[in-house]
């Protein structure tokens, strides 16, 4: 919300602005938010360096393949970004970066250099390191403010406190609502995560009437889940694109729906989950 806020402003102030994060489907959601502005570019890191090197001419593999070479993603889109700066005369006055701890080392000279003034240019990084998913080390660009947010506003207090023993870091405030408390279920099989995943959405839905847009059911990526995106749970449909879906529950993996919020989240095989 305040890296979507501070790019409004930059753009309402006559800047050309970029927003941009690793997650492609946060990043969908912060263009939908944003609406149609002017001076406001919002895309995801990699589709960034591809859109760029598209508009450049430079050909390289298509982000589509099922089977990109190694590197791809890592190296390849953005050494096409970079090449794709000497022949583009568009640069942008402000770059705001949200999941920044989401982000190699070698992606940031890429994005530096995207910006018309190096020097007076405006950068804003917001990350978490409790938020870590892809055990990456983080070297930000050098010279940076760095201005903790320390007032947590996004959770239910009950929500904080359970998660309080994960978090590493300066004291956190927990200034949300109360909240209900948080429902544990016990499994002894994987066979048994979609039997009571479908219990649970079948009382929040039918029996307290919450709407199916505002849930989102969360898996690992790893084996030991065996939903799979797309599939219904019991008698609910799901989907992985609640904008163009929003009767369906959204059915998706933790890494994916990193930086986004429903109302209500339903996490699964949990054990999975790295620590």
């Amino acid at each position: 919300m305040l890296a979507l806020e501070k790019a409004r402003r930059l753009a309402a102030e006559g800047l050309e602005v970029l927003l941009t994060c690793y997650n492609r489907p946060l990043a969908d959601y912060l263009r939908q938010a944003a609406g149609p502005r002017e001076r406001l570019t919002i895309a995801n890191y990699h589709t960034l360096c591809w859109d760029m090197a598209k508009a450049a001419g430079h050909p390289f593999p298509d982000t589509s393949v099922a089977d990109p070479p190694p590197g791809f993603w890592e190296r390849i889109l953005p050494d096409a970004l970079l090449a794709a700066l000497d022949a583009l005369p568009r640069r942008f006055d402000a770059i705001i970066v949200d999941e920044g701890q989401d982000f190699l080392d070698s992606w940031w000279d890429p994005l530096l250099l995207s910006l018309a003034d190096l020097e007076g240019g405006i950068l804003y990084v917001f990350y978490d390191d409790n938020q870590k998913l892809y055990r990456r080390t983080n070297a930000f660009p050098a010279g940076m403010l760095e201005i903790p947010l320390r007032d947590n506003l996004r959770n239910t207090r009950r929500i904080s406190a359970l998660t309080e023993q994960f978090y590493q870091g300066p004291p956190m405030r927990a200034l949300g609502p109360e909240g209900q408390e948080v429902e544990r279920i016990v499994i002894h099989d994987a066979s048994e995560i979609e039997r009571q995943v479908s219990r649970v959405l079948h009382r929040l839905i039918k029996e307290n009437s919450v709407a199916p847009a505002d849930i989102a059911v969360l898996m690992s990526s790893g084996r030991a889940c065996p939903l799979q995106r797309g599939q219904r749970i019991g008698a609910f449909e799901t989907t992985t694109d609640q904008a163009a879906e929003p009767s369906k529950v959204l059915l998706e993996t933790v890494r994916r729906f990193k930086g986004l919020e429903r109302s209500v989240v339903i996490l699964t095989a949990i054990d999975d989950l790295p620590a």
